[in-house]
């Protein structure tokens, strides 16, 4: 934990200054003002899209879907994405023949389709069969981005991890540290307070062991 806030830290000294929100940071991309940003797929649109970018900063650069690209993984000792997965949750108790219907009615080809072009881009297919169909890449947005940047996108699906979920197990003091927000409030703190990263790790491990109960 002490080596990803060194890192963080060193990251900050070439960040806008002073405190940014999700926002500013968004803004500061589409402007401009920075040549990188750490962002959710759901920028797609931000970057792609007329009247969505004029909506954020009240102008369009029609070259920036052209000049954007995405690093889908991260490497220190092996690669690795960070998102989310979004799965069904079926209750014990549910009519597991109705829901089985329901389910491959969802995931079955044209249907899967409409449901991620929702947010197209934002939602990304863990099906491999339909993240190279046809079908999926036949949306406005998904057409400026081209065939082979949507197929890199998608391919972070392939090594996502999270702090509360290594390996397909999910460690649950971990989703209660997430859920309290004690690494986001530890670097928030880091860099207001000017800490060095290890007094930031022994906050945060105060912290935790706090909202843990330990």
């Amino acid at each position: 934990m002490i080596e990803a806030f060194r890192f963080y830290k060193e990251l900050g000294k070439y960040s806008k200054p002073g405190f940014t929100t999700v926002l500013d940071a968004l803004k500061g991309y589409l402007n401009g003002e920075t040549a990188m940003i750490f962002y959710s797929t759901y920028i797609m649109d931000d970057i792609a899209v007329e009247e969505v970018q004029k909506g954020r900063i009240n102008k369009f650069n029609p070259e920036l879907v052209k000049n954007t690209g995405f690093a889908n993984k991260m490497i220190n000792t092996r690669p690795t994405s960070y998102g989310q997965v979004v799965a069904l949750g079926i209750t014990k108790n549910a009519n597991k023949e109705e829901v089985e219907k329901f389910v491959k009615f969802l995931m079955a080809d044209k249907n899967y389709v409409y449901w991620v072009h929702m947010a197209p881009g934002g939602m990304n297919p863990t099906r491999k069969s339909i993240a190279e169909s046809d079908a999926f890449l036949d949306n406005p947005v998904l057409k400026r981005y081209g065939k082979a940047k949507i197929a890199e996108i998608v391919g972070a699906l392939d090594s996502v991890e999270r702090f509360e979920f290594i390996k397909g197990k999910v460690i649950t003091d971990m989703s209660k540290l997430s859920a309290n927000f004690v690494i986001g409030k530890a670097i928030n703190y880091m860099f207001a307070n000017d800490w060095t990263p290890q007094q930031t790790a022994m906050w945060a491990q105060k912290e935790a062991e706090k909202v843990l109960g330990k």
